[in-house]
C-alpha cells in the first residue's frame, strides 16, 4: 500500500468535435472552437510533456481506473494536493 499520492486539478483547453452524423456548411464548419474543461483526479505520473490522471485510485493494491493523458500544452492551469488516507494537505 502506497501512504502517499498527489490529487490535481486541471484546467485545460481541447479540440471540440462536431456530431458524427450531422453535416456542416463550410462556414459552420471555419467556426468550429475549442472548448475549455477541467478534470480531477490522482496523479499517476508526471512527464516534461503531460500529466497521467486517474479518476480512481485503489490504495489496498496501488491500482488505477479511468486513466488518461493531458498533454501540458493544453494545460492552462494545475493545482496539486497531497494526500494520505483520510487527509487532505494543499501542496504549496
Amino acid at each position: 500500500m502506497t501512504d502517499k499520492k498527489t490529487m490535481i486539478v486541471l484546467e485545460w483547453i481541447d479540440a471540440s468535435i462536431s456530431m458524427e452524423n450531422s453535416s456542416l456548411t463550410r462556414e459552420e464548419a471555419e467556426e468550429e472552437k475549442l472548448i475549455h474543461g477541467f478534470v480531477c483526479g490522482v496523479l499517476v505520473k508526471e512527464f516534461k510533456d503531460r500529466y497521467i490522471v486517474a479518476r480512481d485510485w485503489f490504495d489496498e493494491h496501488d491500482t488505477y481506473r479511468g486513466v488518461a493523458s493531458y498533454p501540458k500544452s493544453g494545460i492552462k492551469n494545475a493545482i496539486k494536493y497531497d494526500f494520505a488516507k483520510g487527509k487532505l494537505k494543499p501542496r504549496s
